[in-house]
């Protein structure tokens, strides 16, 4: 069964627009949750690292199972299991509950996430799997573009619950549009062997240095982003004194340029080769980040809108970046795209969990509330990403 380019990029993109929606929804509401709660905001940044935690532990088994059950059974699994924890959500009695029912929603949406580049890798390849993995970014990133502002608004009509029932409502919705719509492209099925046969699966690819120079790039850069992710809230409100109602609207700025440079490299890909406009993308990324501390280090940070150009830099070109370090991945795997994916997107998920709670542990010991953290943080990843770009990514594997 064949399926247009256009609708498998949108199938896709409604299916790894799981994440970033149950991320960035619930943003707004991070206070009002802990006054719920009657706990702190580290407490409720908690949720979210364990949420990128679980996220990390789904995409890890997701993909080498859809290796061989096929794609489709485990993303319609995942999914599952993501909807039943939202709607389940709204009715936890403490915060402990609320970690766990994350931690289990996460489960699903990683389980189900993961395989939406294992699809690409089943039908392109080369300069085709990047361009068609530009395309479904592009559409999912409209959902952190709006989900602060829907997050923030469902707030107000119907307290942070609503979100969560709203997502709940998004999982059934994508629930039934792959499973109408979304063939089985994994036609090479494997036979179904006991879970401990996962591990020889990574192992090949943990001993590939080209493979995990692409990994190890696109997951130091992803979780550099997400440290941002989890910190903003707190950086741009209780930091830089911004209004709670602004909040969303900043954020989106970010997601605007990630758009923006997808489709700038969507027509790069024509002319240029994926590493080398990877090159370029991480460049500014490290740029960005690295001024930014500087102005912190220098006392210069005196308002948010000294920061944000930089942290625009910092962020905003992920579009140039992740893409191409995909197809880069999945390229060397074309056997075992299922588990390669799942593996950088645990490390990524898993890297930005920790980084994000790291940061949320030494922000409290600060005298005052501080972007020094996640600036920190930020660029440590952002380094040590362009060092194995340049050390491992560009260098051929031996054969």
């Amino acid at each position: 069964m064949t399926i247009p380019t256009r609708r498998l990029a949108l199938l896709l993109a409604i299916n790894t627009a799981l994440a970033p929606f149950a991320v960035d929804a619930y943003l707004p509401a991070m206070p009002a949750m802990a006054t719920d709660f009657a706990v702190d905001m580290a407490h409720i940044q908690w949720s979210l690292s364990l949420f990128l935690v679980g996220f990390a532990l789904g995409q890890l088994f997701g993909g080498p199972l859809s290796d061989r059950l096929g794609r489709k059974p485990v993303m319609l699994s995942g999914i599952l299991c993501f909807l039943l924890a939202s709607f389940a959500i709204p009715w936890a009695p403490d915060v402990t509950y609320l970690w766990g029912l994350r931690f289990i929603q996460a489960l699903g949406g990683g389980a189900s996430v993961v395989n939406s580049s294992a699809v690409v890798r089943d039908c392109f390849s080369g300069r085709d799997s990047a361009r068609v993995l530009s395309m479904v970014a592009i559409i999912m990133l409209m959902v952190p573009l709006v989900a602060p502002l829907l997050g923030s608004l469902l707030q107000q009509l119907g307290g942070w619950e609503a979100i969560f029932w709203v997502l709940g409502g998004y999982g059934v919705l994508a629930w039934w549009v792959l499973y109408r719509y979304l063939p089985e492209t994994r036609l090479r099925q494997e036979a179904i062997r006991p879970w401990y046969h996962i591990w020889p699966t990574y192992r090949v690819i943990l001993h590939h240095r080209q493979g995990m120079g692409f990994l190890l790039t696109g997951a130091l850069s992803m979780a550099g982003l997400l440290t941002f992710v989890t910190a903003a809230p707190e950086v741009y409100i209780q930091v830089y004194g911004l209004d709670d109602t602004w909040f969303p609207w900043l954020f989106g700025l970010n997601v605007i340029f990630i758009i923006v440079s997808n489709r700038l490299n969507l027509r790069l890909l024509g002319h240029h080769a994926p590493v080398a406009i990877m090159r370029r993308g991480l460049q500014i990324q490290w740029s960005g980040a690295a001024i930014a501390l500087s102005l912190v280090l220098l006392g210069w940070d005196i308002s948010w809108g000294v920061m944000l150009p930089f942290l625009i830099m910092a962020c905003g070109v992920m579009g140039l970046i992740l893409p191409n370090t995909v197809a880069g991945l999945l390229e060397q795997f074309p056997e075992r795209s299922g588990a390669a994916n799942a593996l950088l997107g645990s490390t990524q998920f898993l890297l930005g969990g920790l980084l994000g709670s790291l940061v949320g542990v030494i922000g409290h010991q600060w005298a005052e509330p501080s972007a020094l953290p996640m600036l920190a943080v930020m660029l440590f990843c952002f380094s040590v990403s362009y060092c194995c770009f340049r050390g491992l990514a560009c260098r051929p594997s031996p054969t």
